[in-house]
């Protein structure tokens, strides 16, 4: 078999200046890529995630899919800060990490039942846990470091209030019934002496008392 050198050499040098255009070199790399989104695909063509900015929206994100084409995870960057949504296998369920320092977990229903962080308003700090219609539960807070803890009832109305007031050094349990009326207030006095005071079904002062020794 006779071999052709010249073409052996012009194949070899084209091939190199190939590799030298494209940039195929070790010593360097490919630079910048600018794209406005990335779509990522499995072999049967079907979208598992996405990398991309909206103008609509001014966000940045990332998206992944699930099996069945629902969005289980959403990841986005706004003007009020990052922001991490992880939904359940029933895609209603959630997790939420929002930029503005809060968590927040949604039930099946797509109800919040549970929130955490900071509001930035008040400068206050809260836990809240919801009953399944998103109205009753308990709010723990800290409001310019004075400490509330509050029942609600399904309607949401408050029905019990323990507060810690720090300016006062003081603190008291108070009851409400359904008019939100103050039916009970069970309190600490300046001095320290305990005091209650009971109230009818309107709110007005029927009976009070308190633990100082005459």
């Amino acid at each position: 078999m006779k071999i052709d050198i010249k073409s052996i050499i012009i194949g070899i040098l084209s091939t190199i200046l190939v590799f030298n255009f494209f940039g195929f070199n070790s010593d360097k790399n490919m630079g910048h890529i600018i794209v406005k989104s990335i779509t990522i695909q499995n072999e049967k063509g079907k979208n598992l995630g996405e990398i991309g900015y909206s103008d609509k929206d001014s966000i940045s994100f990332v998206r992944l899919y699930g099996y069945d084409k629902k969005l289980t995870t959403n990841i986005y960057s706004s003007d009020l800060g990052g922001n991490i949504f992880l939904k359940g296998y029933d895609n209603k369920s959630s997790l939420g990490l929002i930029g503005v320092g809060v968590v927040q977990i949604k039930n099946s229903n797509e109800k919040v039942v549970a929130l955490f962080g900071n509001n930035m308003v008040t400068n206050s700090s809260h836990l809240q846990l919801y009953t399944n219609t998103n109205k009753g539960g308990i709010d723990l807070s800290n409001i310019e470091n004075n400490c509330y803890l509050s029942i609600k009832d399904e309607n949401g109305k408050t029905r019990t209030e323990i507060i810690y007031d720090k300016n006062q050094n003081t603190s008291s349990i108070k009851q409400f019934n359904s008019k939100n009326s103050m039916i009970m207030n069970i309190s600490e006095s300046k001095d320290g002496d305990g005091q209650i005071l009971l109230g009818d079904r309107y709110g007005d002062l029927g009976w009070a008392v308190d633990g100082k020794k005459k």
